[in-house]
């Protein structure tokens, strides 16, 4: 987690809480331009902005009336050219509101998996209120990047339902090949990709697993991710850049947030006690 900022970020307003890997940048913010001064300007990247509190206004597709200073959850493709803003009359730091940003290999890899309207749309009820409850509870215990992302695109796929029925010995499956997967080394997880190989749609893949194990596919590898690291802190002199790498994380500060948020101790502070 990142202190807050109000570094410059193609969404206006001042960052409290930041997270951030190579596919997606999420953040909590406070708006800070008042609507007179939005003009009509496009974001090249896909984006989705999440309104926690404040009545935010949106040009996006949706279905019947928004109402006012409902949570909305709004999806914006790549080159999505709008006004959206918060109402004129928003007392702007009351106004609270997450922004996901993905990278343009994130967005081609979810888009070839994932049936996504090609326009901006918006929703909101219960949907939205679920994915605000999921984000802001996740945010508090070390966020699940990839689940976010599923959780928050799920409401806009028009073909959600996978109609095989699998089983708890199904996801049993899934869950050793993951384990197998972080513990053999290979390259990082990618949760679509695992979808395809095992035939599902990837929401219907991180429902499933969530239901049989109350984690998220995500979590669960992150799991797997850290018990590999501690013992390699514990058993190995390996250097750190080597075990963020042997444990697919994406660098040695990924491997130390993470181990921090798990631990309460950085893994060389880890290391040094479990040698003493």
């Amino acid at each position: 987690m990142q202190a807050p900022s109000s570094e410059v970020f193609h969404v206006s307003g001042s960052t409290q809480f930041n997270v951030r890997t190579p596919a997606l940048d999420l953040r909590l913010m406070v708006p800070s331009r008042p609507a007179r001064d939005i003009e009509v300007h496009r974001h090249d990247d896909a984006h989705l902005v999440l309104v926690l509190h404040g009545n935010y206004q949106t040009s996006a597709a949706h279905d019947g009336a928004l109402h006012a200073g409902a949570p909305m959850l709004v999806m914006n493709p790549p080159r999505t050219e709008h006004v959206d803003c918060f109402a004129s009359d928003q007392v702007l730091p009351l106004a609270r509101f997450y922004s996901l940003t993905l990278s343009a290999q994130a967005w081609l890899s979810i888009s070839r998996t994932l049936d996504l309207p090609a326009v901006p749309t918006a929703i909101e009820g219960a949907q939205a209120i679920h994915t605000a409850a999921y984000w802001s509870k996740s945010a508090e215990s070390g966020f699940d990047m990839e689940g976010a992302l599923l959780t928050a695109l799920a409401p806009f796929c028009r073909d959600t339902a996978t109609r095989a029925k699998y089983s708890a010995r199904w996801v049993v499956q899934v869950k050793k090949f993951l384990h197998d997967w972080v513990l053999d080394g290979y390259a990082p997880v990618r949760m679509a990709e695992v979808a395809v190989r095992f035939g599902v749609h990837p929401v219907y893949l991180a429902r499933a697993f969530r239901s049989h194990t109350g984690l998220s596919p995500s979590q669960y590898v992150r799991t797997v991710q850290l018990d590999k690291a501690a013992a390699l802190l514990m058993h190995t002199r390996k250097l750190l850049t080597d075990i963020a790498m042997e444990c697919l994380f994406f660098d040695q500060a990924h491997l130390t947030h993470s181990f921090r948020a798990a631990y309460g101790l950085s893994p060389s502070a880890f290391r040094a006690q479990k040698l003493q």
